[in-house]
């Protein structure tokens, strides 16, 4: 489906409001681990938990109600011109903090606590999910191009261009290779189906 967004008008209504929350954003970790040492070279760990503390203006009428941190790996595939992306997906808890000065509040953003999880959990939710995709990179060198034309001018690539190059193959080729591989699965595994009527 496609869509069109009026910028100026999302611009007029949001902009100060983004500007304002981007430049309040501070990052912290906090480690559940105390007894462990902090190595310089890599302080957070897997046992630290994500905090982010943020500025909102008091007469807002935009409210912040969830927030998701994203951390993403990529990977070269054996063959070459794809590229596996994996995102780590985490959903934390908001809440206020303080009213700070000038007018504004400070909220946080931190780790599901030990009764949120569990709440969640019965209602199906998790505090992390991990997404993947295929990535061309023939087709995301090509898409950079688009960040610098201006109104009026055309990118050099075409859908002809890229397809010769093999952009699309290195799309759908891993999918149905992953396809290929997980037929066979059900050769190895006895999951007990084949004696039910």
């Amino acid at each position: 489906m496609l869509g069109h967004a009026n910028t100026t008008e999302l611009e007029r209504e949001f902009g100060q409001f983004a500007q304002k929350l981007l430049t309040s954003v501070r990052i912290a970790f906090t480690t559940s681990n105390k007894g462990s040492p902090v190595n310089p070279a890599n302080p957070i760990n897997a046992n630290d938990d994500l905090t982010l503390r943020f500025s909102l203006p008091l007469d807002s009428e935009v409210k912040v109600t969830a927030v998701r941190a994203l951390v993403k790996w990529r990977i070269d595939s054996v063959k070459p011109g794809s590229i596996l992306e994996v995102t780590e997906v985490e959903q934390l808890e908001v809440a206020r903090v303080s009213n700070g000065g000038s007018g504004s509040r400070t909220m946080e953003a931190r780790a599901w606590s030990t009764t949120t999880k569990a709440v969640k959990k019965y209602l199906g939710e998790y505090p992390y999910w991990y997404e993947a995709s295929v990535i061309s990179a023939d087709m995301e060198a090509a898409f950079v191009e688009n960040s610098l034309l201006c109104v009026g001018q055309k990118a050099e690539w075409e859908v002809d261009v890229l397809a010769g190059r093999g952009a699309f193959t290195c799309l759908y080729a891993p999918a149905i290779d992953m396809a290929l591989r997980l037929r066979v699965l059900g050769k190895f595994v006895n999951n007990g189906q084949q004696n039910k009527k």
